[in-house]
């Protein structure tokens, strides 16, 4: 048995080896990356046969030696925390049904989009650099949607001389332009959200450790060896607190106070600090106005964006959401309206976890804008925003791209079934998360 890097306990095909690979003494392989798969307690033996058969189809895709390319042990810490399939949303590892629900989905866009012009130019970006992998997986991810709904697809067009886009799409007399982004947050927003998860499981373990609870709105500045201390003197504080039942209030690095009491914490009683983030606005905005002018070409032009999911959660309170949604929708609007040659602008999240119903809802914002929420894989959904432009008449195209994402939870139950493999039910042994 193995404890993995997220604190799983699997059976490997060789011990030895794994720790080898931690050691940084043997380059970690494919055979090794999904070796869990053969002890998977959610996968019936089809299932574990048909997901062995989907890392195959990755594996070629991408190379024999690109794994060990990305997470080599003299530049692990910088890379494998970026090296999705390193993840516990990706890696077999993680033994549950959206992990291989992934898997999948991958190989299936990979075989179906394998014949389509210039698919060798995505797997050649995908595989030299991983700053493409996102990018790519959004490029299979539209074309492959658009594919079941009967339009060809061809990746990388060239829409005049001298210019390159993601995707050219065309059913009958209709034809789009796409160009694909998807946007990371700032590191800004990335350090305050580490810096708040760490005061948060520190937190988490004086609570249970000392039976003391937190409370106050506080600021806990930028500097990591600053934080360090605080946390230090704020555990002692928790230990003492419980030592004499006695709360105690102590100022925050940058502002605020903390007050410690023993004890469970009453309803409605909390602590939360600020997180500082960029301008996303401003980031989208000129990501139009760049991507508009790299794909102008001889038909309608249509921007997919797809945005963190802390840019959606962190936007609006719940109550304000569709005020916020509208108001964006707006300043997009505006964006787009002097850019005659884009049709219009699909902005999604990446998905989330969500708890209860899991059905499709959509809803008119106003004439131009529609906002969806659809399921993509239990317990997953995703948030979209498709604006069309105000001076343009993309109004059938932009119900396309509803037909195409609306059911996205179903297009590998499609997939599967066209290329001749099991259904989802013959898969699993459960089909949630």
């Amino acid at each position: 048995m193995f404890v993995g890097p997220s604190g799983q306990t699997v059976a490997v095909v060789s011990e030895d080896r794994w720790k080898a690979v931690i050691s940084g003494e043997a380059p970690l392989d494919w055979e090794l990356w999904a070796s869990p798969i053969t002890h998977s307690r959610v996968l019936t033996p089809e299932g574990k046969a048909t997901v062995r058969g989907a890392v195959e189809t990755i594996t070629e895709f991408f190379g024999a030696d690109w794994l060990s390319k990305f997470a080599a042990a003299d530049r692990r810490r910088a890379i494998a925390a970026r090296l999705p399939l390193l993840s516990t949303y990706w890696w077999p590892i993680n033994d549950t049904v959206h992990v291989y629900w992934r898997i999948l989905e991958l190989a299936a866009r990979l075989s179906l989009l394998r014949t389509s012009s210039g698919f060798a130019q995505v797997r050649k970006d995908m595989r030299g650099d991983l700053g493409h992998f996102a990018h790519g997986l959004l490029q299979l991810e539209v074309g492959a949607l658009a594919l079941r709904s009967g339009w060809t697809v061809r990746l990388e067009p060239v829409p005049r001389p001298g210019a390159k886009t993601d995707l050219f799409l065309s059913r009958d007399a209709d034809a789009m332009f796409v160009e694909a982004k998807d946007f990371q947050l700032d590191a800004q927003a990335v350090t305050n959200l580490d810096a708040a998860r760490r005061v948060q499981d520190n937190f988490l373990n004086l609570s249970i450790q000392h039976s003391v609870y937190f409370e106050g709105d506080f600021d806990i500045g930028e500097n990591p060896a600053v934080l360090d201390e605080w946390l230090l003197d704020i555990a002692r504080q928790a230990a003492d607190t419980a030592a004499t039942q006695t709360p105690r209030t102590r100022d925050a690095p940058s502002g605020g106070q903390l007050r410690i009491a023993p004890g469970m914490a009453p309803d409605g009683i909390g602590w939360s600090v600020p997180v500082r983030r960029g301008d996303e606005w401003r980031r989208i905005r000129s990501a139009i106005a760049n991507k508009a002018e790299q794909a102008r070409g001889d038909a309608p032009l249509w921007l997919r964006f797809d945005e963190t999911s802390q840019f959606w959660l962190l936007s609006a309170r719940p109550e304000e959401h569709l005020d916020w949604l509208r108001q964006l929708a707006n300043g997009i609007a505006y964006c787009l309206s002097g850019l005659p040659h884009v049709a219009g602008l699909v902005l999604s999240s990446a998905p989330a976890s969500q708890v209860g119903s899991l059905s499709a809802e959509t809803q008119l914002l106003d004439s131009r804008a529609t906002h969806l929420v659809t399921p993509v894989r239990s317990p997953f959904v995703r948030e979209f925003l498709i604006v069309a432009n105000p001076a343009g008449s993309a109004g059938d195209q932009a119900e396309a791209w509803l037909q195409w994402y609306r059911p996205e939870g179903e297009w590998l139950s499609w997939a599967l079934d066209v290329q001749g493999y099991p259904p989802l039910e013959k898969l699993f042994l459960t089909v949630s998360a």
